[in-house]
């Protein structure tokens, strides 16, 4: 498996993750973020494979920001 299996370029903003604004009916429109609104500003999409792996791989990394959290807090001493 390759990262390619993963994420693909997002067609919107090819990769880039900046849109400098957006078509309306034909006519560009000021878009003040700048951000992708297709992928959000990350320059790609997931692929139904990476959908799958980040949704196996939330609950983890979330538990894992959790302890870090409590551990900086003092909780759970």
């Amino acid at each position: 498996m390759t990262i390619l299996d993963l994420k693909t370029p997002c067609t919107a903003c090819k990769g880039s993750g900046q849109q400098a604004g957006i078509s309306d009916g034909g006519i560009s429109q000021i878009h003040a973020s700048g951000r992708c609104l297709r992928c959000s500003g990350r320059g790609f999409l997931l692929t139904d494979l990476g959908e799958d792996v980040w949704n196996m791989l939330r609950p983890f990394i979330r538990d894992l920001i959790d302890e870090r959290l409590d551990a900086r807090a003092g909780v759970g001493r």
